[in-house]
């Protein structure tokens, strides 16, 4: 978590990626791909 923003960072390692859980309820995709892709195969 950080402290001044109260953002929590969360790593989804089953969809690999990097969510950000913002205290008014926003979740964003800070790395990766929101639908869990990644890289190429």
């Amino acid at each position: 978590m950080e402290p001044k923003t109260q953002i929590l960072y969360v790593a989804d390692v089953s969809n690999n990626r990097v969510q950000k859980h913002y205290p008014n309820g926003k979740i964003e995709t800070a790395a990766g791909q929101a639908n869990g892709a990644s890289g190429s195969t």
